[in-house]
């Protein structure tokens, strides 16, 4: 299955490259492998996201899922998603659209994120 998903990520680059947008977005679970359960796993599959959303022309911008930070997110999970991939939410400006970017899951269970969610 993981090599399955890694050719879509590359075909998935090469389409974004030749239509050359301005920006790309990733929607959540940018990685498989749940941030409490399989460490090991989840830092071979952040090597692999690297190598191949590296290769994109464009800035990617993240958001992050459930299998990101976790379906009860707690402050390692968010921290740890943190140093991977930035900011769990956040805004920007392009060409005069004003975007939003958000943790969804601190609306499904902000109750191990405290201070996070607010």
């Amino acid at each position: 299955r993981r090599e399955k998903e890694k050719e879509w990520g590359r075909s998935f680059v090469r389409m974004v490259n030749k239509i050359d947008p301005v920006f790309a977005i990733m929607c959540g679970d940018l990685l498989d492998a749940w941030p409490h359960k399989w460490p090991e796993t989840r830092d071979r599959q952040k090597a692999d996201f690297y190598k191949i959303y590296n290769q994109l022309k464009v800035p990617l911008l993240c958001v992050c899922g459930n299998h990101d930070v976790g379906n009860s997110p707690t402050v390692q999970t968010v921290d740890r998603y943190r140093a991977d991939f930035g900011d769990d939410w956040y805004r920007f400006t392009c060409r005069g659209l004003f975007g939003i970017v958000i943790n969804s899951q601190y609306f499904a269970d902000p109750s191990g994120v405290g201070e996070l969610a607010k």
